[in-house]
């Protein structure tokens, strides 16, 4: 959970039931913020993340739990707003990719995202043109030299 504006931190002190909590989210004193963040940290282990996020849901209180790439890419708020796209790589793989976030009525497409290749990629073939051995780019490569 990020520093929240009052109106969504009262939202979520009040959900959580404790709303004297409020205070302490806009304390300036380090000791208070770290037993904040330590007390919702354990007030939040006593519910799985569904149960939260059914207690969380029918606020308008920005609250969304943090997730894994994977979690990410399946995720209803992901896929309601076209937020994975395909996009063609410089060698032309096809890669998922998360699309811009602000999107303009004019914008139709993403024809114009790409994306490289990773670290490293031509480096065996740049190598050899400079005149290493193959032995060599293989020795610069297990030495961590190059990627």
């Amino acid at each position: 959970m990020g520093r929240l504006e009052p109106k969504f931190a009262n939202a979520f002190f009040e959900s959580i039931e404790q709303p004297q909590w409020l205070k302490r989210s806009f304390s300036t004193d380090k000791d208070l913020q770290q037993t904040l963040i330590k007390d919702t940290a354990v007030l939040l282990k006593q519910k799985s993340l569904a149960d939260w996020m059914a207690i969380f849901a029918p606020l308008d209180a920005c609250i969304e739990p943090v997730l894994t790439m994977t979690e990410l890419a399946k995720s209803p708020l992901m896929k309601d707003r076209n937020m994975l796209v395909d996009v063609t790589t410089l060698t032309g793989r096809i890669v998922k990719q998360i699309a811009p976030a602000i999107k303009f009525d004019h914008q139709q497409s993403i024809d114009n995202m790409f994306v490289t290749e990773p670290n490293g990629h031509d480096s065996q073939k740049i190598i050899s043109q400079l005149g290493y051995s193959t032995e060599q780019i293989h020795q610069l490569i297990n030495d961590n030299a190059v990627n």
